[in-house]
């Protein structure tokens, strides 16, 4: 039994298929199935039943308890000695958002790579939900999410508030609301209800989506039923659509400075929703005992860069 052989097992019992695993450990699923065989040939025991999907017995299950600590303090030793060894090469898998990355990573980045020249930064860019899930499979090493239930293997840092804005074209709201356009944004701007805009086409994003889900509760608590012109789970789709005129859209405060134009800004308003209207992002990382300082280092210039208020 090795490290190696525990990385496999762990692949196998998660994935539950050995040639999902296989490829995802970049080997060959009669390799892989050597290697299993092997061990319960070692530890005398069946440590999967053969079925569709496979499924731990009683001594996978007691085994899995084990593998898991073993493989992350393994990881830990690995990393550790390779920064005394100040090691100049390295890779860091980050997983975040859709579009997150193009209002975040770019200064970022900038600045991360004069300090680590020979890091390669992979970016993996997936739903909010699934990024936790992907992280304790070992497929990232840290993410940026905005984590919806407690995950006991998985240590979270504050990040930053993002500020959800209610975007729009100014030439709509003189369309759909005619001379009362000025004064409901007035009041828009000093209530934050948005019942005066019930008569509007709204652009609404997936549900799961942070921004889309803040925006429905938003329209639920001022008694509005949205008339939807169009749904995407791209919030850059959406907010161009909203430039084109088609409706309103929730839009990341961030996105929004970002991707518009000084000549852009002028077209639209932004109206700020309240503290009712944020969420906290945070960083991920798995619970072990060292954390590679490549990763320290770029949580603490993500912070240097935006800080958290």
């Amino acid at each position: 039994m090795n490290f190696l052989t525990m990385e496999y097992f762990l692949a196998v019992a998660q994935e539950k298929n050995f040639t999902r695993a296989a490829a995802r450990l970049n080997i060959t699923q009669q390799t892989l199935s050597a290697h299993i065989g092997a061990l319960e040939k070692e530890l005398g025991c069946r440590l999967f039943d053969r079925t569709k999907p496979l499924r731990l017995t009683y001594a996978g299950e007691t085994l899995l308890r084990y593998a898991g600590e073993i493989t992350l303090l393994n990881h830990s030793l690995q990393k550790e000695f390779a920064d005394l060894r100040a090691q100049s090469r390295g890779r860091l898998r980050l997983g975040l958002a859709h579009t997150r990355g193009r209002v975040l990573l770019p200064d970022i980045l900038e600045a991360y790579h004069r300090q680590y020249p020979g890091v390669e930064v992979e970016i993996r860019e997936g739903q909010n939900r699934q990024l936790p899930q992907r992280l304790k499979k070992g497929e990232l090493d840290l993410i940026i999410a905005i984590p919806r239930t407690e995950e006991p293997e998985i240590v979270w840092e504050d990040f930053y508030w993002e500020k959800i804005l209610l975007m729009g074209s100014r030439n709509l709201l003189r369309r759909v609301l005619g001379k009362e356009a000025e004064e409901i944004q007035k009041e828009l701007d000093q209530r934050g209800d948005l019942s005066p805009l019930k008569n509007c086409p709204f652009l609404l994003g997936a549900a799961g989506d942070i921004n889309a889900d803040v925006g429905r509760a938003l329209l639920r608590q001022s008694g509005v039923i949205p008339l939807v012109s169009a749904r995407s789970e791209n919030i850059e789709t959406l907010l161009e659509f909203c430039l084109r005129e088609i409706g309103l859209c929730f839009c990341p405060d961030t996105l929004a400075r970002r991707v518009l134009t000084p000549e852009q800004r002028r077209e639209v308003f932004g109206f700020s929703l309240g503290d009712q209207a944020r969420y906290l992002l945070r960083f991920g990382t798995l619970k072990q005992r060292y954390q590679p300082r490549e990763i320290q280092d770029f949580i603490a210039l993500c912070r240097e860069i935006r800080p958290l208020g």
